[in-house]
């Protein structure tokens, strides 16, 4: 997610977000990843576990857009 200088509309997405993982729930692990900048602060949601497919990655993207929502496979 890329902050921007609109806090009020990056609060709203991000509302946006956590109303999207509840909809979804499931056993896929999530990763937030806030871009200020330079500066990446990566933010574990270990209460937050949703169900990954295309109405998921559909409903995300047109949020954070195409190359806002990276997948990867769970660790062996």
């Amino acid at each position: 997610m890329q902050q921007t200088d609109n806090t009020d509309q990056d609060l709203e997405n991000l509302g946006r977000l956590m109303t999207i993982f509840k909809e979804f729930p499931g056993q896929d692990e999530v990763n937030l990843k806030v871009i200020n900048g330079t500066t990446i602060t990566s933010l574990k949601l270990p209460a937050i576990f949703v169900n990954y497919g295309p109405a998921f990655h559909t409903r995300v993207t047109e949020i954070v857009g195409d190359k806002g929502l990276s997948v990867e496979p769970a660790p062996a």
